[in-house]
């Protein structure tokens, strides 16, 4: 979506109309940061890493076949206002979640990702 108002904004631009871009993201809650979590080895970091890192999971779920799976979110918010004179002004906001999973087995990290999404 934000790219297809971006390419019209850059098709009418270049088509005589004075355009403005401004974008502002904000979040709310922050669980984890992206440099903390390239830190994560699977194999090599321990549970004790993660817990000491990021704190206590949002949750925490016991698998049957043993170890587990914590989760921490971010959650926050983009606002993008795009300003095409004298006809247009469009503003998007989006609430925005940013989600990482960890897998431990024998309290060491045998998976971890992250997971975008955007309302």
């Amino acid at each position: 979506m934000i790219r297809s108002v971006f390419l019209l904004a850059i098709t009418l631009s270049l088509s005589g109309c004075i355009m403005s871009w401004d974008h502002d993201h904000q979040y709310t809650r922050t669980a984890f940061n992206r440099a903390d979590a390239k830190q994560v080895e699977v194999g090599v970091t321990t549970r004790d890493w993660i817990h000491t890192t990021f704190g206590d999971p949002d949750s925490q779920l016991v698998r049957e076949e043993g170890g587990e799976l914590w989760k921490y979110e971010n959650r926050g918010n983009r606002d993008v206002r795009l300003l095409l004179f004298p006809l247009i002004d469009v503003d998007l906001k989006t609430d925005q979640r940013e989600t990482l999973f960890i897998e431990l087995d024998n309290d060491v990290v045998s998976d971890y990702w992250i997971i975008n999404d955007e309302n």
